[in-house]
């Protein structure tokens, strides 16, 4: 009876790990948990009736079994006939690799698997030890389809590996132990342990959720506090023109005095004082793009207020198809990194310029600053933020990165004497 009970509890496991590849490779077609639930009850009794029929016939049975697969797969999940299709034959393959992989393992430990009691055991571990393997194929998938960013970290890694390997090491040292068949205890042990294994998936994706959001609420945030910067600048010109609109006539008058008058020096003061404020008004970005137009001018605005000389070059030509989210988290940080960085020399020396062009099929945005030559980079080599707040500003960071590869773009980073500089392009996807 124990034995059953062990292999019921490896094919649940085994469908936890299809239903997580399935979901995150085709998607959902129903979000109803009764009807995934109902959909992959059938599919383990199914697979377990066609053992019972077919234990004499193991071909009859593989073909069956992957035939009940596809149903499932079909019926639960979103795709084309053909990619569904493919995607049997990998699960397919994964199985085989995995199996693979574990007598390879087993027999460079000289374990066998064959001829009496504790080889018996040691297959019941073999097998164990394959859906290990192969749940962490599964696991590898889905992190590289969860990001734009395919790199894994090492803590990613230890999640993905630690678990399930330690799951099997502790189960094998337990059913080696003595050379009898699967005892109650081993197949509680190890039904605890699956359990450990997909509860600690499911965590991990619920943490990396919730971090999503985290970043999606400062960015968001971010993006606000631009739209409402460029609100307000924008209503200030507004108010400045209404004014000068209201003073126009009356300045017509007084200007037509002073000439009939031969006041000429008089009116020379007027003309300084009108030109005076013309320079004094702010500078305002203007690409046609609410996205580029808010985070730039309230950048600009910014740098001009810590005594940061901006030179810059706009080229808008077309429409602009990037949404204005990504380009004011690209741009604004970007400019944040710049400005810090050229805040911290003398006055004479703060000069940030930047350029934008744009065309039909791509945005190109190069920022330079001068700075102090020294660079802050991690383990990787990748250059990172020296700000106080670097939990926000990583955040911050990683969006751009991540954008520039949403758009399959490209980002240079380069260093000249004591200038930085940062070139990115955003290509626009093609509309379906």
């Amino acid at each position: 009876m124990e034995i059953h009970i062990f292999s019921w509890i490896m094919d649940i496991f085994f469908i936890f790990t299809l239903y997580i590849l399935y979901k995150k490779v085709l998607g959902l077609r129903t979000e109803n948990r009764i009807i995934q639930l109902l959909g992959w009850s059938a599919c383990f009794f199914a697979w377990n009736l066609c053992s019972y029929l077919f234990a004499e016939k193991p071909l009859c049975n593989g073909i069956f079994t992957l035939l009940i697969n596809f149903a499932v797969m079909h019926a639960l999940y979103k795709g084309n006939l053909k990619a569904k299709f493919v995607l049997v034959l990998l699960v397919v393959a994964f199985g085989f690799v995995a199996e693979l992989i574990t007598v390879f393992i087993m027999n460079m430990l000289g374990i066998v698997m064959e001829g009496n009691d504790e080889a018996r055991n040691n297959l019941y571990a073999g097998s164990a030890a394959s859906k290990i393997i192969w749940f962490i194929f599964v696991k590898i998938i889905a992190r590289l389809s969860n990001h734009e960013q395919k790199k894994i970290g090492l803590t990613e890694w230890l999640d993905i590996l630690l678990v399930p390997i330690g799951s099997f090491v502790i189960f094998y040292l337990t059913a080696h132990s003595h050379y009898l068949a699967v005892t109650t205890d081993e197949v509680i042990i190890f039904g605890v342990l699956f359990a450990i294994n997909i509860l600690n998936y499911f965590i991990y994706q619920k943490m990396q959720l919730q971090a999503d959001e985290t970043m999606n609420h400062e960015l968001l945030k971010q993006q606000n506090d631009y739209y409402r910067a460029r609100n307000e600048e924008t209503q200030r010109q507004w108010e400045t023109l209404r004014k000068i609109k209201h003073d126009m006539e009356n300045s017509y008058v007084l200007e037509l005095s002073y000439l009939e008058n031969g006041m000429y020096e008089e009116l020379h003061k007027l003309y300084l004082d009108v030109i005076g404020r013309m320079k004094n008004q702010k500078t305002m970005i203007n690409t046609g793009s609410i996205g580029i137009d808010s985070v730039v001018s309230f950048k600009v605005e910014m740098a001009e207020e810590l005594h940061i000389e901006v030179e810059k070059e706009v080229r808008a030509g077309g429409k602009i198809c990037i949404s204005n989210g990504d380009l004011n988290v690209l741009m604004g940080n970007l400019f944040d990194n710049a400005i810090e960085a050229a805040s911290k020399l003398p006055e004479k020396d703060r000069k940030i310029k930047f350029k934008i062009n744009s065309d039909a099929t791509a945005l190109l945005f190069e920022i330079s600053n001068t700075f102090d030559g020294k660079l802050s980079k991690n383990s990787d080599g990748e250059i990172v933020t020296s700000k106080p707040d670097e939990k926000n500003h990583g955040i911050g960071l990683s969006a751009v990165r991540e954008i520039v590869n949403r758009y399959n773009g490209t980002i240079v980073v380069a260093q000249e004497s004591n200038v930085f500089i940062v070139k990115t392009i955003l290509y626009y996807k093609e509309k379906d």
